[in-house]
């Protein structure tokens, strides 16, 4: 009786501890090594409304002073629901592009970090209308 009782307790907390410790160890091993690889995604507005823009062009071009990133250009459109979603990008900077017509280009400066999501939303202007012709008051001759 007691003494079965006594180890049998003793094998379940030293079964409790091994897993415990099994655990911890677990814990401290990284799930998989930095892969310098990133990813960004965001959305394209108008600015006069939450009207998303589908098939605006997002551009990214890497830093032409970077010998890394000199030759990387990516190129994407939004989806119909106005989204757009790079992957696998290489960390540094870049300068962000989207254009969409009928609205002004929009254009930035930025950083990707190593093994991040970056989220950028964008809201382009529309395009200023140049009149076409000379401008005529009503009851003039040109």
């Amino acid at each position: 009786g007691r003494v079965e009782t006594s180890a049998l307790r003793a094998r379940t907390r030293s079964s409790v501890r091994s897993a415990l410790v099994a655990g911890m160890v677990l814990a401290a091993i990284p799930l998989g090594a930095q892969s310098g690889r990133s990813r960004m995604s965001g959305f394209v507005f108008a600015d006069s409304d939450t009207r998303v823009l589908a098939g605006a062009t997002v551009e990214l071009v890497g830093d032409p002073e970077s010998e890394r990133l000199r030759s990387v250009h990516v190129v994407a459109r939004t989806s119909a629901a106005g989204k757009y979603d790079i992957e696998r990008l290489p960390y540094g900077r870049y300068e962000l592009r989207i254009a969409a017509p009928g609205f002004e280009p929009y254009s930035i400066p930025l950083y990707l970090a190593s093994d991040a999501l970056t989220s950028l939303h964008a809201r382009l202007r529309k395009a200023a209308t140049e009149p076409i012709g000379p401008a005529v008051e009503k009851g003039e001759v040109p």
